[in-house]
């Protein structure tokens, strides 16, 4: 039980960041070092993330089309 609640909380905070990041995405160059060694770990969290650093100073990106790769 124990390891399921960790992963819980680790899908949970992979999910908070990511939704962060798409609400205010002008924080990605902010914390980019820092997000390019973050290991997130489930589903299409790690590919939303490249997506949000790949695009996110790109002028007509709209960063909710993350939420729909």
């Amino acid at each position: 039980m124990a390891a399921g609640e960790g992963d819980v909380a680790q899908y949970l905070r992979e999910a908070v960041i990511l939704g962060v990041l798409i609400r205010y995405p002008n924080l990605v160059l902010e914390f980019l070092d820092d997000l390019a060694m973050l290991d997130l770990e489930h589903g299409d969290h790690p590919a939303m993330l490249r997506i949000l650093m790949r695009h996110f100073q790109d002028a007509e990106f709209d960063p909710t089309l993350v939420l729909r790769e």
